[in-house]
């Protein structure tokens, strides 16, 4: 019936969608966008069992070949070489330490203090000076001589460090055996301290030995096992540890630009996907740009969410709330553009949780097979979004969820029967995981669906069941001071919603929004027939203009209502264009035989005409509704002739040529009227009035109300 206009989503919306998508999701996926686990240092405890999320293949092991490496340099003895500067040294350190302890001895018979020896002779004990001190002075030049006779011993040996203990040994039993036992004793003393190992170390030669032998050590290669451990749970991080991290890619990672230049392609194709679906579809629900940034906003945030939570973690994979975003995406948008978009969902979060690189810790349940994933976040989240197609209450997210946990409960039974090394603690484990997932999806759906509905201005079919009930204090407040258009919009509501359930429209949105179109008549309930008393009408003393000026004043006033009272803004289109932009007729020729100059703009409703094919089938639905309770018509031919005529008059009009109804939706729509006014107006048995209420016998009361209704040459829907 109408010319459709423009589509809104342009192949250059379109273009510009994919292209945002895209880019987002690439900066998402293939940029690191927080710092690297700090928690991973050598000597930290690691706080969960840490696997390797991919197959490493052999690679060199740097710290166990340096542990190899310093073995094999151990074991290389050091290279000796005789010094004779040694027993020189010695000789002469021997002279000064008897001049020392003669000073000592002196000291001692003067009573005065004892000198400190220097740092190089204080070699003897505090026992040993004192049994020195106590020597005759025959007896300190027989420990003198008998000191450096065994000293001199030792020109010719050759004493390595080791063999120190053996040598001073030796040199004791060479002494004389006329010695006092004093004597023996201060003489071991001397011995034990003088006598040094004359063969030292040549550095450099033994540093040739151990780099020789460091450079014949064979590397050693390690490889990694996907899922195999790095780490158990609290065990510390040693650097075997770190280096097998690192191998693993799950420290640092060195920056790809393959991978960044794959990870968009990804990206653009699955975007592409969504635009292309978009474009030949033209999903009613994203008529907007808010709606596009809507739709957007859920798929990258849920992206964004899956990689911070997902990777490394097999057991939130079955616990993340992907259900979510198909319920948020059905009751803020539709259906399709949900299941859509879960298919999107689904493939992104699986590459996300198995691809992207993540954090290391991980839960000690072997990771999910990449399919599994997939086939679970597909099933998950199509059952969550067809759960809340239409859902009339808060509860029925909650509803989802469980349905949805219970989807997922299968996928993950068939896949753990699928598995060739299964355990019950690994299907209990995902068991649990997958029901707090569920109620994690519900309670994160019913939030968001609240929280973006407001931010983006979105009527919600929540809040429409709300709005439909009996007790909204808007609708008491009707009842109360315009019964009469009370009752015409609970018609005009049933009316509507029969319509738009056979043409495929949104039937709740028509009948809350006829519930609301006429609520501006609460500011002047009299001045509109239905809630005029019988046999009176205001408008007989009002001239032409001031009659159309209060009649159409109650779109104004009706915006205004709903704006203070917070309803949705789709109720405010209800409101709008319930008259379109037509003439209020009957005033305007009423003006007109008063006055031939006469300007129509002021006799005429601010419009627009009707934009949706709900407003327009509201807005045929109150004529009729307005019309046929005053004509006083009976006969089903009358009826469908009323009809006939108000549809091509508000056709004629241009008020059905802005919204998308089709010659084919107008004769269904026709069809559901004529049938509903056949059941509301049908003859009924007549029934002898009281005389005393005026009315005659043989009139019925409908046929009285109708007679009541008509006043003068008035037409209806010039007050309703």
């Amino acid at each position: 019936m109408a010319v459709l206009g423009r589509p809104f989503l342009t192949p250059l919306r379109c273009v510009v969608l994919v292209v945002g998508l895209a880019a987002a999701l690439t900066v998402v996926l293939a940029f690191p966008l927080s710092p690297v686990r700090t928690e991973l240092t050598e000597g930290s405890v690691a706080s969960a069992t840490i696997k390797s999320q991919v197959a490493v293949p052999p690679f060199k092991s740097l710290v166990l070949t340096k542990e190899r490496q310093d073995r094999a340099a151990a074991v290389v003895p050091d290279v000796l070489v005789f010094d004779p500067v040694v027993f020189t040294r010695q000789t002469e350190r021997t002279l000064a330490l008897f001049a020392h302890l003669g000073s000592v001895r002196g000291a001692a018979q003067r009573g005065a203090q004892p000198p400190q020896p220097p740092s190089d002779l204080n070699i003897l004990t505090s026992q040993a000076v004192a049994n020195i001190v106590a020597l005759g002075p025959g007896e300190w030049e027989q420990v003198q001589a008998e000191t450096m006779r065994l000293l001199q011993t030792t020109r010719d040996d050759r004493i390595a460090p080791d063999q120190l203990p053996s040598a001073r040994a030796q040199l004791a039993q060479k002494m004389q055996r006329t010695l006092t036992t004093n004597e023996t004793a201060v003489v071991s003393d001397l011995i034990h301290g003088v006598a040094v190992p004359n063969l030292v170390p040549d550095e450099a030669a033994t540093d040739r030995l151990k780099k020789a032998a460091v450079e014949s050590a064979q590397p050693v290669f390690l490889n990694l096992s996907k899922g195999e451990t790095i780490v158990p749970d609290g065990q510390i991080i040693t650097p075997l540890s770190l280096e097998k991290l690192a191998a693993a890619g799950m420290l640092n990672a060195a920056f790809e630009w393959e991978r960044v230049m794959g990870t968009g392609l990804l990206s653009a194709t699955l975007s592409g996907f969504i635009g292309l679906y978009l474009f030949v579809v033209q999903p009613s629900s994203l008529s907007n740009r808010r709606r596009l940034l809507l739709l957007g906003l859920v798929l990258v945030g849920t992206v964004l969410v899956a990689k911070f939570a997902l990777p490394g973690r097999p057991v939130w994979a079955v616990a993340f709330p992907i259900a979510a975003a198909g319920m948020v995406l059905t009751g803020l948008l539709q259906l399709s553009v949900a299941l859509v978009c879960n298919v999107f969902l689904a493939i992104l979060v699986s590459y996300t949780a198995d691809f992207v690189q993540g954090t290391p810790i991980t839960a000690s349940l072997a990771p999910l097979d990449t399919m599994e994933k997939l086939v679970f976040y597909l099933v998950t989240g199509s059952v969550a979004g067809i759960a809340v197609w239409r859902a009339p209450r808060i509860s029925q997210y909650f509803f989802a969820g469980g349905i949805s946990a219970l989807a997922g409960l299968l996928v993950v039974a068939a896949f753990w029967l699928l598995t060739p090394h299964r355990e019950l603690l690994d299907l209990a484990l995902l068991t649990a995981a997958d029901l707090g997932g569920g109620l994690l999806s519900a309670a994160l759906a019913l939030g968001l669906f609240v929280l973006l509905g407001q931010m983006f201005d979105i009527t919600t079919r929540v809040q429409l069941h709300e709005l439909a009930q009996a007790d909204h204090p808007l609708l008491k407040q009707l009842l109360q001071e315009a019964p009469g258009t009370y009752y015409h919009s609970l018609l005009v509501g049933n009316l509507a919603e029969q319509a738009c359930e056979s043409i495929g429209a949104d039937a709740l949105l028509a009948r809350v929004g006829a519930y609301y179109h006429d609520v501006g008549k609460v500011q002047n309930p009299g001045f509109f027939i239905e809630n005029q008393r019988r046999g009176e009408n205001v408008h007989d003393r009002l001239d032409p203009l001031t009659s159309a000026s209060v009649i159409i004043a109650h779109v104004a006033d009706g915006l205004r209502i709903a704006q203070a009272t917070r309803l949705p803004h789709r109720t405010h289109d209800f409101i709008r264009e319930h008259h379109g932009d037509r003439l209020a007729v009957a005033f305007y020729n009423k003006a007109t035989h008063l006055n031939v100059q006469v300007n129509p703009d002021l006799f005429r409703y601010p419009g627009p005409a009707p934009q949706t094919r709900e407003t327009a089938v509201v807005t045929l639905a109150d004529s009729l509704e307005a019309i046929s309770r005053s004509a006083g018509l009976q006969t089903p031919e009358e009826l469908d002739g009323l009809v006939e005529r108000v549809v091509a008059e508000r056709a004629a009009e241009g008020q059905l040529s802005h919204c998308d109804l089709t010659l084919r939706d107008v004769e269904q729509i026709k069809g559901v009227f004529n049938s509903a006014l056949r059941g509301i107006y049908h003859p009924r048995v007549q029934y002898p009035m009281p005389a005393a209420a005026g009315m005659g016998m043989g009139v019925t009361p409908i046929e009285a109300a109708r007679r009541l209704a008509v006043v003068g040459n008035q037409q209806p829907g010039d007050f309703c």
